[in-house]
């Protein structure tokens, strides 16, 4: 008898500053699964954050495959909405995506598992711009990195050299978000590490002639070098930080984790729990290099969804 495939339903787009990423990883997506037979329908995520919920329950998929970066789609609420439909999706669960978007808190659960992360402060955008320099100044040394602390391909990433900079760059982001993270700048070389069914893959070192890996540098093509590391003591340490902090936020099935080495110590910078599925994407990279193609990743994802719901309706 021939096995039937699942019911694909591919969540993609979304209203985030990430929207245009999130639409080349969902046709990504799509192409991959269509040409592996499975059937696939297709949502561009708006406001109604579940579209198939008005439908007839037999017109549901069997598993949605998400393909969302930032916003609703990484921030929990749409996870939250699957789950109160019990339908089965991919990725971590609302409460560790509610936790892994904002990198003030991530870095909380980092500490607590005894993980470097750089020194910060999380500052209001609202805060008199006099107040915010006396603290900085106060408590931490430049150079200082600022960014959106809720968003994520390196959107609104800025690097301040001195107070001139980084007034300009608080300016900037003050009209970009409620909260501005600002962190002390770690020089060194800077890493990613996915996981896959709570195995490290292996680590990439990323190289980019730009002052940051920021968003021009992950999306433009042959911007940045990315160089798979051999096995060394290096390349385990790097492992078992992200390791340690995909477990640290109770994450599922996959994740990808930056850290930078400062020669002395690794740091953890943030863990994203829906990486890019783009063809310059990291995740599709790393699995590469250990030997796992995309449309093998693809069916990955889609299993583990369907054997996470199995295993909670036996526990219910």
């Amino acid at each position: 008898m021939k096995y039937k495939l699942p019911k694909i339903a591919v969540f993609m787009g979304g209203n985030s500053r990430e929207r245009e990423v999130s639409l080349k990883s969902g046709q990504a997506v799509i192409h991959t699964l269509q040409n592996l037979g499975y059937p696939v329908q297709k949502y561009d995520i708006q406001n109604n954050l579940v579209p198939f919920a008005k439908y007839p329950k037999k017109l549901w998929p069997d598993v949605v495959f998400l393909a969302l970066h930032g916003g609703a789609g990484e921030n929990g609420q749409v996870q939250k909405e699957l789950e109160k439909l019990s339908i089965p999706y991919t990725g971590s669960n609302s409460n560790t995506c509610q936790k892994a978007i904002h990198k003030s808190i991530a870095k909380k659960y980092f500490q607590k598992s005894n993980l470097h992360t750089p020194k910060s402060l999380l500052l209001s955008s609202y805060w008199p711009k006099k107040i915010v320099l006396k603290l900085v100044q106060k408590e931490l040394k430049y150079p200082l990195i600022l960014k959106p602390p809720q968003e994520g391909s390196s959107i609104g990433l800025h690097i301040a050299q001195n107070s001139s900079e980084f007034k300009q760059a608080l300016q900037h982001l003050s009209q970009l978000c409620n909260q501005i993270l600002v962190e002390e700048y770690i020089q060194g070389k800077e890493f990613t590490v996915a996981i896959l069914e709570n195995q490290p893959l292996p680590a990439i070192e990323i190289q980019t002639p730009n002052k940051l890996f920021d968003y021009t540098a992950k999306y433009t093509p042959n911007t940045t070098n990315y160089l798979i590391h051999p096995p060394s003591k290096l390349t385990k340490q790097l492992q078992n930080a992200a390791l340690l902090a995909h477990k640290s936020l109770k994450c599922r099935h996959f994740s990808r984790v930056d850290l930078i080495w400062n020669y002395q110590k690794i740091y953890v910078l943030e863990l994203n729990t829906l990486p890019g599925l783009t063809q310059t994407s990291l995740l599709p990279k790393a699995c590469a290099a250990a030997g796992i193609s995309f449309p093998q990743l693809c069916t990955k994802m889609i299993s583990l969804a369907l054997q996470e719901h199995k295993r909670q309706k036996k526990s219910a």
